[in-house]
């Protein structure tokens, strides 16, 4: 064979992946071992380590402590035009670019060798003639198959295992050797596949590829095809190398999707037992465990009605496990992400709270601890919050107020900013909790953390403030105004980071409010209810002596206004206001009846004037006068 290989190893050769080819010659036998971890890394280095930049926080810092500036705004998925602040004028916000890894050099001569013997490996792993081998033999432009080739593995003490080569031009032997065999070889094709595709920048769909390849090699080899072990592909599921981790998935799930009821029944009863929240500790090795819950997991993330209810209950409480288990990286892993995918089959058997909390302890670990586990927590609170909004938005508050460090609570915030740009709708319900959050944050009483919380907590309240109209800023009296469902708005004192003052009149959800150019004046909507008001707040001797000063709770209203009878807006003790004017307006029973959630991006005020206001909700307008 004409290739060189370079035998550089990994940093870890525990963790290497080693594909081992053998070629008949008349002559003798040659070995050829090729590094597919070595390959991969020289190829795809800019995927090498799972890039995420959805959580690069806002770098934008107010100009002065203790005034908050219009920088590090940012905008949501929803496409609407930016917010004006009150009381300041506007100032683009600007974003740093992505800063992508450039990828290697076409003309780096040790890119080229690895790309040659990618090649000159993958044709060798190739060896079928169906639908499938032949379109990407022709273009990924592959050397013509081997037929005198056969393969090994390399196992235990780097001891070499070599399949006798074949006496025939049979091309289906290696599919029949074991499931071990199947694996190895599997994953070697579709990683190599994808990242030669990538390295020459070839648009295709090799995902759609590989998954048809894993059938099409089964249907062509029949009955005595050895499907690929679970086990082994158990221990490459979450592999540090990304292109082996996607090619291990799509073989795992394409074998279980594959499989029929009664081997999954089979699977299920055979790999339950050794569960390490069922299995005695001394019964197996604690690989074996990891390994069950890693199978059961991947099938009950898919497939929730494959695990019977007592095995759901135990896999969840095993993932559990593998979770607060610090001895293997790769079982962390495996369980932040297999609790995240199938969290919604999880959550009736585990403390979905403490999971959530255990989540943003390691998402906030990016310095001491392993940065993929920082990586993939921090994706799996994503997920998690889309399956459980109301958990996320009550855990998140409490979190941030009860982080020891100010490291901690500034990546919290973080998570403020992350959500209202990039997934408004799982905030919505928890907004007045979150405001408080913030502003709790900048107490001024604690004048150090106060300014090493400036800057992000800056940040995190104008991207609530952009992505949600049911909020608003005004910079000249820093003050925060923030409608609630229940119908109340709460105004809060940024300078003492308290409650300032509590208007009620709607008795439906506040749909957007605004401050007026001098911020005396706030103007509120409710859909739901059909009317605009008017608000000229003033707290009173009261309400400036008691501050409003209780985080936000069940604790009940006892100033409710008249007017606002059956409004629950469970809001501590604090001067309350009626509204001076209100307008009562009709639209189509569709915007009416239709979700809150619906309406972010389709409504806002504008002050045309110092006492003119222009409300518009969809393709309606409306012009008030006070």
């Amino acid at each position: 064979m004409s290739c060189e290989i370079s035998t550089t190893k990994s940093n870890s050769t525990r963790l290497a992946f080693d594909c081992t080819t053998v070629k008949a010659h008349d002559s003798g036998i040659q070995i050829v071992q090729a590094n597919l971890k070595y390959i991969l890394s020289i190829l795809s280095p800019a995927r090498h380590g799972e890039q995420y930049n959805d959580f690069v926080p806002n770098a934008s810092a107010p100009t002065a402590p203790g005034v908050l500036s219009v920088n590090g705004a940012g905008s949501g998925p929803t496409v609407r035009p930016e917010r004006k602040l009150s009381g300041q004028p506007q100032i683009s916000a600007e974003r740093s670019p992505t800063v992508a890894q450039a990828l290697p050099a076409a003309h780096s001569e040790q890119f080229q060798r690895c790309l040659q013997a990618a090649k000159a490996v993958l044709g060798l792993l190739i060896t079928e003639d169906d639908a499938y081998a032949i379109s990407i033999r022709t273009l990924l432009h592959l050397p013509d198959p081997s037929r005198t080739a056969a393969l090994g593995m390399k196992g235990a003490y780097g001891n070499i295992a070599v399949q006798a080569p074949p006496t025939k031009q049979e091309v289906s032997g290696s599919w029949q050797v074991s499931p071990t065999m199947t694996a190895s070889k599997l994953i070697a094709i579709l990683s190599l596949s994808k990242t030669i595709a990538s390295a020459q920048n070839l648009n295709v769909d090799m995902e759609t590829w590989s998954k048809g390849y894993c059938s099409a090699v089964q249907d062509a080899v029949g009955g005595k095809f050895q499907p690929p072990s679970l086990s082994y592909l158990a221990k490459y599921w979450q592999d540090p190398q990304v292109e082996i981790q996607e090619a291990t998935k799509i073989i795992l799930l394409s074998t279980i999707g594959r499989m029929s009821k009664s081997e999954i029944s089979s699977l299920v009863k055979y790999w339950s037992a050794f569960l390490p929240a069922a299995a005695l500790p001394d019964s197996c090795s604690s690989q074996y465990m990891a390994r069950s819950a890693i199978i059961l997991g991947i099938l009950g993330a898919e497939n929730a009605e494959a695990l019977p209810e007592r095995v759901r209950k135990l896999v969840a409480l095993s993932l559990t496990i593998l979770l607060n288990d610090d001895s293997r990286i790769s079982y962390k892993v495996a369980s932040i992400d297999l609790l995240a995918q199938g969290f919604a089959t999880w959550q009736p058997f585990i403390r979905s709270d403490a999971v959530l909390k255990t989540m943003f302890i390691l998402a906030m670990d990016s310095q001491g601890g392993n940065t993929l586990v920082y990586r993939r927590a921090r994706r799996a609170i994503t997920q998690i919050a889309s399956v459980n909004p109301p958990l996320f938005v009550t855990t998140l508050p409490q979190e941030i107020l009860d982080a020891k460090k100010p490291q901690e609570r500034i990546r919290l915030l973080t998570f403020i900013s992350i959500f209202s740009r990039k997934h408004p709708s799982i905030l919505y319900g928890g907004i007045p909790r979150l405001a408080e959050a913030i502003v709790k944050s900048l107490d001024p009483t604690v004048p150090q953390i106060r300014e090493m919380l400036l800057p992000t907590g800056t940040s995190a309240l104008l991207d609530l403030v952009q992505s949600f109209p049911q909020l608003d800023f005004h910079v000249g009296t820093q003050k925060l105004a923030v409608g609630t469902l229940e119908g109340a708005i709460i105004v809060y004192d940024l300078h003492t980071a308290t409650r300032w003052q509590i208007l009620e009149g709607h008795v439906k959800a506040v749909s957007a409010v605004s401050f007026s150019r001098d911020g005396k004046t706030i103007v509120s909507c409710s859909i739901k209810e059909g009317r605009v008001r008017f608000w000229q707040p003033n707290p009173g001797f009261f309400g400036m002596l008691m501050g409003g000063n209780g985080l936000w709770g069940p604790t009940k209203n006892t100033s409710a206004a008249a007017g606002n009878q059956g409004h629950q807006s469970g809001l501590p003790s604090l001067s309350s206001q009626q509204s001076s004017r209100s307008f009562d307006f009709a639209l189509q029973e569709t915007i009416v009846t239709g979700s809150e959630e619906a309406l972010l991006g389709h409504i806002r005020f504008e002050w045309t004037s110092d006492r003119v206001v222009k409300l518009s909700i969809h393709d309606h307008i409306m012009s008030f006068n006070i």
